[in-house]
C-alpha cells in the first residue's frame, strides 16, 4: 500500500486527481487573472482622467474667484465715488 504526502502526491510520484487542477480550471484563472488586471488599468486610467479634470474645473473656479474679487473691490470703489459726488453736490445745494 502506498502513502501519500501531504500535497496529495502518492509516493513513486503519482499524482492524485483530487490534487490536479484541471486544463478548463487554469483556463478559467487565466481568463479571470487577465480580467482583474483589465480592470485594474481602466479604473486606474478612470482615476486619472477624473483626478485630471477636478483639477482643471478647480484651477478655473479660482480664477473665477480672483475676477470676481477684482469685480467686487471696483463695484465697490464706483459705488464710494458716486456717494462722494452725492454729498458734494447736495452739500453745495444746502450751502447756496
Amino acid at each position: 500500500m502506498q502513502q501519500r504526502s501531504e500535497w496529495g502526491e502518492e509516493e513513486g510520484g503519482v499524482e492524485v486527481e483530487e490534487s490536479i487542477i484541471s486544463a478548463s480550471d487554469q483556463r478559467t484563472l487565466y481568463l479571470v487573472n487577465i480580467f482583474i488586471v483589465q480592470t485594474a488599468r481602466f479604473l486606474n486610467r478612470f482615476s486619472f482622467l477624473c483626478e485630471d479634470k477636478l483639477s482643471t474645473v478647480h484651477r478655473r473656479i479660482l480664477r473665477l474667484d480672483a475676477s470676481l474679487t477684482l469685480l467686487e473691490t471696483q463695484l465697490r470703489s464706483i459705488s464710494e465715488e458716486e456717494e462722494e459726488e452725492e454729498e458734494k453736490e447736495s452739500s453745495a445745494r444746502i450751502g447756496t
